[in-house]
């Protein structure tokens, strides 16, 4: 653990031997250090990740001051990590800027202009409001503005394994990991500008034409290219130096090759259109192209827009729909398709019933509930008090006005990712068919990364694919979620995900075939039957050998069944601590501990186990046993005790208040198995019941 150092008017005589050194050296025209050896820095009570508890926090302003001061124009360099909150830093009280909010370790540069040399100078950094907690690794001042510190030049090209220039992702860090300070420009250009689609931030630049000009501080730098989920990454030191340009090609190459498969964010922002992050709508774009992504959808809050492409040449761009992020004080719900001049659908309605009118007014497609673990406004939709995480029984509405529920967004992770897809597996045990989506959420060029919580989407062909069938294939489930990670899920050789396999009473074979790329950890799989784990990959992997781009090709066989029951897999490794596509930490965390994981979850595939022709859930199981035995307890947990732990649980819900105080219902009860009383009681834990 290294030893952090607290700086601040307390310590007024090292203060002062540092800044006389410090000053000094810029006299000469030399950068100094300021901060060397870090400092937590606190605004909340406690830490806020288990790795800060064994550190010594600073509380409140940090302060550091001078009283010598070179005349002229000045850079400040802050290297930090973790900063989630608005950290804002001022020169004698005028607020020069922020700290870049970032998770990763990332240098800010902030300039200011010094006429008197005279002046005590007063550095501060004040805290937010918000709890958080942040590692200031280092500060540096340099005595010119940071245009003038970039002046090692690089020319890069991103080409795939066909020699052809492509969109793509640079990043860009120093030997320490952290991303740096990175100007972007057009040497064919007078006064310098980066050509349109662009985009840049500290230590990352999007290009959709494949081609990269921009400056750095000479120094060694590490560089990596890519194009998101389905490529490889390209890697490459370099030392550069000012005055001699370096030319670099990056090859990468597609590891992942999926033609009946379209790739689609349907969760984006911009911060010109919802008013925070900070990617405008040509940065946007870019962003998306060099992601890799076939369409995208504009979710931007209340607000039916779509933007025009940015001129000049652009490849591989992706196609973009109009929607709306709804916005109300219950939820926050993505429509899609949607007309620009089409019915808004109204915020401030009152109820979800009413809010499912305003849907139906402004259009027939994909209704999301967004992040529903996520509080906003004091209601969050998966609230106890509002949706019982076992019996998926919602208490605002008798059924869900959304047709599809986000189950991984990966600009709103939760502390367990798990417990969304508990929650959509609930739902689907209620009877509800709900396709699970995963999206990002982005506002941003590169703190969120736009595309990295994505959803695949079985297509005819990838390459000719309308809106209207991305839209048709998400209603009916034919679609698979991926954050990192790209899972596809087989039964008998011929169902996939959406499809009701008929006269299955025999048994089914699931073939569970797990993608990503190079750079990806071996997934650990498992199989959900009904929400209970069937299979793993260790109890019956039954492996093949496998080809690029394909982590796992897993067969799992299932024994007959009288019941029906639907089938979802999942696929989960270790999250990359890489630089170049990097997972964020929680955004509502309930835990000080950080499990970084990628996930793919397929949506269900159904089984006629009974071969009655149709799929029958669990709740219409339960709900056919209560009607049927609710008089006679005995029979009704001996006829209970030949289904499954959803059905047992779907039942426990339907017992009303009055039967279960009976004392002969509680004498059968306490008769029945552990396993059947145990499910029962966990549906009635909560109040929604």
């Amino acid at each position: 653990m290294k030893t952090l150092a607290r700086i601040s008017f307390l310590e007024p005589f090292l203060l002062a031997g540092i800044l006389l050194l410090f000053w000094t050296g810029l006299a000469f025209g030399q950068e100094k250090k300021l901060l060397v050896n870090g400092v937590l820095l606190r605004s909340g009570t406690e830490p806020e990740w288990e790795e800060f508890v064994p550190y010594k926090a600073h509380y409140g302003d940090f302060l550091i001051s001078s009283n010598s001061m070179p005349t002229g124009p000045v850079t400040l360099l802050l290297r930090h990590r973790d900063v989630k909150h608005s950290w804002a830093v001022l020169l004698n009280g005028k607020k020069i800027g922020q700290m870049e909010p970032h998770d990763r370790d990332i240098w800010t540069a902030l300039e200011f202009q010094v006429l008197d040399p005279s002046e005590t100078m007063v550095l501060k950094i004040t805290p937010p409001r918000e709890a958080d907690d942040v590692l200031l690794e280092e500060i540096q001042v340099h005595p010119d503005f940071i245009n003038k510190l970039l002046s090692a030049e690089i020319h890069l090209e991103i080409r795939d394994e066909n020699n052809v220039l492509t969109p793509g992702r640079v990043t860009i860090v120093d030997s320490k990991n952290a991303r740096v300070p990175v100007k972007l420009f057009d040497p064919a250009s007078k006064n310098g500008p980066h050509p349109a689609g662009q985009a840049a931030r500290p230590g990352v630049i999007y290009t959709s034409t494949g081609i990269a000009v921009f400056k750095l501080r000479p120094g060694d730098y590490k560089i990596y290219s890519g194009r998101g989920l389905e490529y490889s990454v390209f890697t490459e030191k370099v030392n550069v130096q000012a005055g001699k340009p370096l030319r670099l090609t990056a090859k990468i190459e597609r590891e992942i090759f999926l033609t009946n498969w379209a790739t689609i964010d349907p969760h984006t922002h911009t911060l010109t259109h919802s008013g925070h992050g900070d990617a405008s709508t040509d940065e946007r774009l870019a962003a998306l192209a060099g992601e890799g992504l076939d369409f995208a959808v504009v979710t931007e809050h209340n607000k039916q827009i779509n933007y025009a492409p940015p001129s000049g040449s652009e490849i591989g761009r992706t196609r973009l729909i109009t929607g709306n992020e709804v916005t109300t004080a219950f939820g926050h719900f993505n429509l899609f398709p949607v007309q620009t001049n089409g019915h808004l659908p109204d915020p401030q309605a009152t109820n979800w019933n009413d809010l499912a009118l305003e849907f139906e007014k402004s259009t027939d497609g994909i209704r999301i509930l967004n992040h529903p673990r996520d509080l906003h406004k004091g209601f969050r939709p998966f609230g106890t008090n509002h949706f019982n995480p076992v019996t998926g029984k919602l208490l605002s509405v008798s059924s869900p006005i959304f047709n599809a529920v986000e189950i991984m967004n990966s600009g709103s992770i939760q502390s367990d990712p798990m417990q969304l897809v508990y929650d959509w597996f609930a739902l689907l045990n209620r009877g509800h068919r709900l396709t699970a989506i995963g999206a990002s959420d982005s506002h941003d060029v590169d703190r969120y990364i736009v595309g990295q919580g994505r959803t695949y989407v079985r297509v005819e062909d990838r390459n000719a694919v309308s809106v209207d069938e991305i839209v048709s294939q998400i209603k009916q489930g034919r679609a698979s979620v991926s954050m990192g990670l790209i899972l596809d899920l087989e039964i008998n050789g011929q169902f996939r995900s959406g499809d009701t396999v008929s006269n299955a009473g025999a048994g089914v074979e699931a073939r569970i075939r797990v993608l990503g790329p190079s750079w990806s950890a071996s997934p650990e799989i498992r199989l959900y039957a009904n929400g209970e784990l069937a299979a793993s990959r260790g109890l019956n992997p039954a492996r093949i050998s496998l080809a690029k781009g394909i982590l796992d090709d897993s067969r799992v066989s299932l024994a007959r069944n009288t019941q029906d029951y639907w089938l979802v897999a999942l696929a989960t490794a270790p999250g990359s601590e890489n630089p170049f596509w990097p997972l964020v930490r929680p955004y509502q965390p309930q835990s000080k501990k950080i499990e970084s994981r990628y996930y793919a979850v397929s949506n269900p595939v159904y089984i006629d186990a009974d071969n009655d022709g149709r799929f029958s859930s669990a709740s219409e199981y339960a709900e056919k046993l209560w009607k049927d035995h609710s008089n006679h307890p005995a029979k009704l947990f001996a006829m209970a005790a030949r289904y499954d732990s959803a059905v047992w649980s779907q039942l426990g819900g339907l017992i009303r208040e009055e039967d279960w105080n009976r004392d002969l219902f509680q004498s059968e009860f306490r008769k029945a198995a552990p396993d059947l009383r145990s499910a029962i009681m966990r549906a009635r834990e909560y109040p929604v019941h």
